[in-house]
């Protein structure tokens, strides 16, 4: 049912909302509450028992333990899915870049290279400043 309410409005294919469902299954079921129980194979993602006396440190250090980067096990997909993922990422930046380029040549101008590395430049130029994760760690400890 939680699949269809949060994704059934913007998930439109019937196979797209049968997979929602499905991987939603292994989380929304009555064995996550049994410790220790698995959400993948090689037992990364499990249900872990809860220290009584301190339940939010329990949870930190187990979060804290986790990826970083999910892999698609815990979804219960191919190790494949990664490297799907990873060719349209890589095609969908090769056709923006097929896209900057200039559609006809003319004797002047900027060279496709000096485009790209204006437009680069720019776009990196508006990211704003990485964090400070140790600084914020210090003025907010968990």
């Amino acid at each position: 049912l939680t699949s269809y309410i949060n994704y059934g409005g913007r998930v439109t294919d019937a196979i797209d909302l049968r997979t929602i469902d499905r991987i939603l299954k292994n989380f929304y079921n009555e064995n996550i509450l049994d410790d220790e129980y698995k959400f993948s194979e090689s037992g990364i993602y499990f249900s872990f028992p809860v220290n009584e006396d301190s339940p939010q440190r329990t949870y930190i250090e187990n979060i804290e333990g986790l990826p970083v980067n999910a892999g698609p096990e815990i979804f219960k997909m191919h190790s494949n899915a990664n490297i799907t993922c990873a060719l349209n990422e890589t095609y969908f930046t090769f056709d923006t870049l097929v896209l900057l380029q200039p559609r006809s040549s003319s004797g002047g101008g900027k060279s496709r290279e000096e485009i790209i590395g204006e437009d680069a430049a720019d776009i990196e130029a508006r990211l704003p400043q990485d964090f400070d994760i140790e600084a914020i760690s210090m003025s907010y400890p968990v």
